[in-house]
Order: C-alpha cells, then structure tokens, then sequence
C-alpha cells in the first residue's frame, strides 16, 4: 500500500510493539479488509480513531437492502408475516449493532 501523509508533521516517532505470530496475522488481515498499511492501521486503533473495514460496509449495505426487502414484503402482503417480518428485523438490526460493537 502506497504511504500518503495525512498530517503536515513528519511521522518520526516510532513504537515498536511485540505481538505472537497469530496476532501479527489477525492484525494484517484487519488491516488488509480496512484498506489500510500495518502502520495506519496500528496507529488509528491506538488514537482511538474508529477503523471501518471495507467488508463491515458491504455488509451493512447487504443487511439494510434486506431490511427493504423485508419491509416491502410486509407492506405487499398487507401484515400476514408480520410477526416474521419483525422478528427478522430485530435479527438484522441486532447484527447492525454487533458490527458497530466490534469496531
């Protein structure tokens, strides 16, 4: 990943950190999915700078088309689901949540 300069100060400092090799793993994936280098991505989490993964976003993007599809089906069948319709909403929202959670 190319380095671009998002603040005018050089980045100069340096803080070596010691992680297993299943951490370092975990942490370039992580970085990986977010679009990111090691380092940024590193140092977003450690500023307490919330980190999307370009994955969380399509999935968000696929449980909200479904959220409208439920909804549409609701409304088409005038409520005759709508105790499934609801209970799958919950479930969709609760996985909204439990992405935002994850960040």
């Amino acid at each position: 990943m190319p380095f671009t300069r998002t603040k005018p100060e050089p980045l100069d400092g340096r803080c070596n950190v010691r992680v297993t090799a299943s951490e370092l793993a975990e942490l370039r994936e992580s970085a990986g999915l977010a679009g990111l280098s090691l380092s940024e991505y590193m140092r977003r989490r450690a500023l307490g700078i919330v980190v999307v993964a370009h994955a969380d976003l399509s999935v968000v993007r696929e449980l909200r088309r479904l959220g409208g599809l439920l909804k549409k089906v609701h409304v088409d069948s005038q409520g005759a689901y709508s105790q499934a319709t609801a209970e799958a909403l919950h479930q969709i929202n609760a996985y909204v949540e439990a992405i935002g959670r994850d960040r």
